[in-house]
């Protein structure tokens, strides 16, 4: 709840956007920088997943909707219109108590008799958010605001409005890259096994610091020196070369070998690593973890071998 009756006006710089749980409802979760660097946290609990059911026109539309009402999960329908390949049309709105729901929901409504198809229930649901209020990642957002009780280590407001404006300056990031070395004769190497000995950093601050944390016989604390490190420098966005495949699933497991959570996310939550179509995208909450391998395989197919050192070299 808002421990102030004060509105204020926050602009900034959208850096990310996911949601939470807040009892049994969806909050909208907005990552905002700030001119200095920092880093805010606003919540919208305004908004809600939904999606629509595409009508067979020989069917009576309303009770079609009367059947999909009766669906467990759903707390509202309506008929709107919509554009269906350039032509008007009725469609059904289906609005969802949870955005976690929208997947299961989706395959009950597709199941109702008179319904075609189902549209935009793969939307994630932040994005769902970010598109419908105009907003842009890494551009600039205003909102109205009430400063809230602080869970985080940030500010943390709810908002009353959201809106994008143009970004009419540039904001400084927090920007650490690193790399893992195993070590292991063979040519593969194994997670269950095979110990990280090294990690290499080096951080895009002014200081330029670039460091190494060293196993020595020791990999529990060579993988808490790196934590402690992600916690105290804080970094927006983290750079790997090949680290959705490689890196952070290896550090993921050699860490649970030790019962180690690996906190990246910056509201203290575990790295997620999801499959995306046929690769491994790692996730972390108000972070960007960037796989720079991605960017050269799609970039630079002039460099035929593309290791590290190679690219390095070509750049």
């Amino acid at each position: 709840m808002p421990n102030s009756s004060e509105k204020i006006i926050l602009k900034g710089m959208l850096f990310d956007a996911d949601y939470i749980d807040a009892g049994g409802k969806a909050w909208v979760r907005l990552w905002i920088k700030t001119e200095d660097g920092g880093t805010v946290v606003v919540y919208d609990p305004n908004f809600e997943p939904y999606f629509y059911a595409i009508v067979d026109e020989n069917y009576d539309i309303n009770l079609i909707r009367e059947q999909i009402e009766k669906i467990n999960g759903i707390k509202r329908t309506e008929i709107v219109k919509r554009k269906d390949y350039g032509r008007e049309r009725n469609v059904i709105r289906i609005t969802a108590n949870f955005p976690k729901n929208v997947p299961n929901l989706r395959e009950q409504v597709k199941n109702v008799e008179g319904v075609l198809e189902v549209r935009e229930a793969d939307i994630p649901f932040a994005i769902r958010y970010i598109i419908d209020k105009g907003l842009h990642p890494m551009d600039g957002v205003e909102c109205v605001v009430e400063p809230i009780e602080r869970k985080l280590r940030y500010p943390e407001y709810i908002a009353h409005e959201v809106k994008y404006v143009p970004l009419d300056k540039e904001y400084p990031l927090r920007i650490l890259a690193f790399d893992i070395e195993v070590l292991n004769p063979e040519i593969s190497v194994d997670p269950e096994k095979d110990e990280i000995i090294m990690i290499s950093y080096a951080t895009g601050a002014s200081e330029n610091e670039v460091g190494i944390f060293i196993s020595e016989n020791n990999e529990k604390k060579l993988i808490e020196d790196f934590l402690e490190l992600v916690a105290k420098y804080d970094p927006d966005i983290i750079l790997t070369y090949n680290g959705n495949e490689f890196d952070w699933p290896y550090l993921k497991k050699r860490a649970e070998k030790y019962g180690i959570t690996l906190k990246i996310g910056r509201d203290g939550s575990p790295l997620l690593i999801r499959p995306a179509g046929f690769i491994k995208e790692a996730r972390a909450p108000g972070r960007a973890l960037v796989d720079l391998y991605i960017i050269v395989e799609r970039d630079l197919p002039e460099v035929k071998v593309k290791t590290l050192k190679n690219i390095a070299q070509y750049l």
